[in-house]
Parts: structure tokens; sequence; C-alpha cells
């Protein structure tokens, strides 16, 4: 009695959303790999990191950079002007 049922791939934490076909998210990147990931040079993101501007944790000396706070920074400076010209008011202030 040889069952043979295919069971669906194993789901881990966490997904891609909406594309169930790749594999899922590290946990938490290296420096490499963040700045492939974010399109920066390393020396940019250790700028980033040293600023206190991105989210990243240190495990003994290694510097990581954590999956899921990186995407929900990202969102949050995704909605907001990064620089705003000196001499362009700024929009509903008085002119």
């Amino acid at each position: 009695m040889n069952k043979s049922t295919t069971r669906p791939p194993k789901l881990e934490w966490p997904l891609r959303p909406g594309q169930r076909d790749l594999p899922p998210l590290p946990l938490a990147m290296r420096p490499e790999t963040a700045a492939k990931a974010l399109g920066i040079s390393e020396r940019s993101l250790w700028s980033l990191t040293q600023a206190g501007i991105i989210p990243h944790a240190k495990v003994g000396r290694i510097v990581m950079y954590p999956t899921g706070p990186i995407l929900r920074w990202l969102e949050q400076i995704a909605t907001k002007p990064i620089l705003q010209a000196a001499d362009e008011p700024e929009i509903g202030g008085d002119a």
C-alpha cells in the first residue's frame, strides 16, 4: 500500500506578496545582500546605517538588515518627499 500524495511546497515567512512561485525572503540580510536588494552601494548603506536612518541590528560584530522592517521603511519613505528645493514653497503653505 503505497499512497503517493503530492504535498504543496512548505511556505515560510515572509512570503513575497502575490508571488507564491518565488522563494521566501530571508529574515535578515547581510550588508552586501541588502545593498544589492536596495540598489545602492555598500558605502551608501553604511552611511545610512551610521546615521540611524535605515533599520538594522547588530548580532555580535555583524550588522544585519531585517527584511520586514526594511520593507516597512521603504513604504514609509516612498510616500514622503525626501528633499524639497529651498525656493519651492511648502505644499499647502503660504506663498
